[in-house]
């Protein structure tokens, strides 16, 4: 089991000094994070609390294969130079470069690895609602901090986040990509290529950088696009989108004296900055030198193949060999996007508007005073299970106008209300029910509640509210002992946010978020969270994984978050196929992608030794005229890595097979018998 370890950084720091910190590293990551723990000591227990956080959601799903499509932007800041010429890279450089990180999460053309069932997609809406094409240029050469001036030595850590405040879309409905023309002063060429921020540091600076000339893909450069001969494999951006989604690199911990060199073993069961990358099918390993070099043994697992990490994204060896991310990063990553970023996972900016707007407002509140750093603001809206995220009063700019997030209710159903604000303040909801675009009506007003970071209510949709349009929703969150007399009030400390409800019509494309499953005693357990929970759903089950039929049915009221989101199956031992399928309002169907769930049927058979240490296994059934057909040999991500099927092994009650010569873990044994398919698990020392 890993352990969540955690080193402080006070001893290290003294070590080395800052300046020529991580000065051989191609990733910024670790350097930007140290520094970072060192400008904010509570940093570290954020980050136990969020690995603590990760690590009990990988322990409760089982990998899921739904596609979540994440919503990117790419901010190009140039120096001024025509579109295609230096740092003010072509869209078709941008577009080959999101191409082959789609097909690199997915294990498509020559890479490896699992698919992640993570896609991405050029943002088809801004912030503001307007339509958009998910590239967006800025001249930041005017940019200047300290003496950091962008035109002379790129992004720094001083004028981070002064680069980034030109173009930041919100993080929690968009990954932000800033192409850069250097960082820290590299001039474009050697040092650091990208870098990442991890899920759960400050929102203003949240996203991936990279230099332009290694952000795109042209393998025999026959492309016109501007790219560095070490860097036109695409493999700088994917390495850092790990980073983005809760991945370290495979060979954390290994750099003792933080000075970019690998100089001891990772701890096997390390967890966390300079500890372990805290997943279990990476083996530990020293980094790599820029090289796809796979001679000799790995001096840190006791003499397995170095072939088992040079491939790795996550490596420092050469973009020329890295190929894959393993099951257990894939199984992270999705851990990290339905937990620390789940808003980005269920956001629909990559969808384009449709559906018309709401009538303008007949005001628009501005908040009066953003100099505070009081953190005040609303950090979350929700209603029923539908949610959004945002920032504070200071990083929103007082007013956010979230009009494209349309929230899909029904008539005449009361739905809980809920507005999480980032400090103690007052609240006032609004709803323009008759769409007149004031919210001064008889029932508009929803919720008032005072002097709280929390506040709850509920509230029924009026018979007289308009049908299938977008209806505007305000949210005024205002300093204590101020009441909010009206939806036009200017807050002097607060936030003022607009949203969108749509009654009886057809809401915004059905998102699941999470369809997943856990086979455990006997037990199949379903598990799922979508982004309409006012819908019916049909659980459906199949022994094949093509002729599924219903088992159950729900409709989620959206008055709960928990309500009606598992399910228990008790079925027959062996392998059940499961999905679920949505009806739309215009009786088509939708459907999830397919969850596998092995039942292991201890009582029919029985593998020994188990653990076990060398290659032998013996395979008994309690039935002596069990007849085993087949064996198979899975990973521990379900995939198959040795089926036993010649006649001469073929045998009645009883056999013996040998393992082939693998890891140590966890595996799965698949037997088909003619009584029945079951499975087993296998522990190999």
């Amino acid at each position: 089991m890993l352990r969540v370890l955690f080193t402080l950084m006070g001893l290290c720091i003294a070590l080395a000094p800052i300046s020529t910190l991580f000065a051989q590293g191609k990733c910024g990551f670790d350097h930007r994070l140290h520094e970072r723990l060192i400008q904010d000591p509570s940093l570290e227990r954020k980050l136990i609390r969020q690995e603590t956080r990760i690590a009990q959601r990988m322990k409760q799903r089982s990998i899921s294969n739904n596609v979540i499509t994440i919503p990117i932007v790419v901010h190009i800041l140039h120096k001024g130079e025509a579109i295609g010429v230096g740092s003010n890279i072509s869209d078709a450089q941008v577009a080959s470069a999101v191409q082959q990180l789609n097909k690199a999460f997915n294990g498509e053309d020559h890479y490896t690895g699992p698919q992640s069932g993570i896609r991405f997609a050029l943002a088809a809406r801004t912030g503001d609602c307007s339509s958009a094409g998910g590239i967006n240029r800025m001249n930041a050469a005017n940019i200047c901090v300290q003496g950091d001036c962008y035109h002379q030595v790129g992004m720094t850590v001083k004028n981070e986040a002064a680069c980034k405040a030109l173009s930041y879309w919100p993080s929690e409905s968009y990954l932000n990509i800033w192409v850069v023309s250097e960082i820290d002063g590299n001039n474009g060429l050697s040092g650091i290529q990208g870098f990442a921020q991890f899920p759960g540091g400050p929102k203003e600076i949240d996203g991936v950088v990279i230099l332009y000339n290694a952000m795109g893909y042209d393998p025999i450069q026959n492309k016109d696009h501007v790219l560095k001969q070490s860097s036109r494999l695409s493999a700088v951006l994917i390495h850092e989108v790990g980073h983005a989604f809760g991945l370290y690199h495979s060979f954390e911990g290994d750099d003792y004296n933080r000075d970019g060199y690998g100089d001891r073993c990772p701890s096997e069961t390390g967890c966390g900055p300079f500890n372990g990358d805290c997943v279990a099918d990476t083996p530990p390993h020293r980094r790599s030198r820029g090289t796809c070099a796979n001679a000799g043994t790995n001096v840190c697992d006791g003499g397995y193949s170095n072939q088992l990490f040079i491939h790795n994204f996550m490596d420092y060896s050469s973009e020329a060999c890295q190929t894959e991310f393993t099951p257990g990063q894939i199984a992270r990553m999705r851990s990290v996007l339905v937990s620390e970023r789940s808003s980005l996972a269920r956001s629909h900016a990559d969808l384009p508007l449709a559906g018309g707007s709401p009538k303008a407002a007949t005001c628009i509140p501005q908040t009066q005073n953003l100099s505070t750093d009081l953190n005040y603001g609303i950090c979350e809206f929700r209603i029923g299970q539908f949610s959004q995220s945002s920032g504070s009063t200071i990083e929103d700019g007082g007013y956010r106008d979230n009009w494209c997030t349309g929230f899909g209710l029904k008539s005449n159903i009361a739905y809980d209300l809920s507005v999480l604000l980032c400090n103690k303040q007052n609240v006032a909801v609004f709803c323009d029910f008759n769409g007149d675009g004031d919210f001064d009506d008889a029932q508009e007003r929803v919720l008032t509640s005072d002097n709280s970071k929390t506040h709850l209510g509920t509230f029924t949709i009026p018979s007289f509210a308009k049908k299938a349009v977008h209806l505007r929703v305000r949210a005024i969150s205002g300093y204590p002992g101020y009441p909010i007399p009206n939806a036009c009030y200017a807050p002097y400390y607060g936030q003022v946010e607009d949203y969108s409800i749509i009654i009886d019509g057809v809401a915004p494309p059905i998102k699941i978020v999470e369809f997943d499953g856990q086979s455990q005693d006997g037990e199949n357990k379903l598990f799922w969270s979508a982004s309409d929970p006012d819908q019916l759903y049909f659980l459906e089950r199949s022994e094949d994984g093509t002729n599924f039929r219903e088992i159950t049915a729900f409709y989620h009221t959206g008055r709960s978050e928990k309500d009606n989101t598992s399910f228990i199956d008790r079925t027959l031992p062996g392998t059940a196929f499961y999905r679920l399928r949505m009806e739309g309002d215009d009786q088509s169907y939708h459907y999830s992608d397919i969850v596998e769930l092995y039942t292991d049927a201890r009582a029919e058979s029985q593998l020994f030794p188990n653990p076990v240490v060398g290659t032998s296994v013996q395979l008994t059934s309690i039935a002596p005229d069990t007849q085993f057909d087949r064996i198979e040999l899975l990973d521990g991500g379900g995939r198959l890595i040795r089926e036993i099927e010649q006649e001469s092994q073929i045998s009645y009650g009883s056999m013996r097979f040998e393992l082939p010569q693998m890891q140590p873990g966890v595996y799965y044994v698949r037997i088909v018998s003619n009584r029945q398919s079951m499975v087993h698990k296998l522990t190999k020392l």
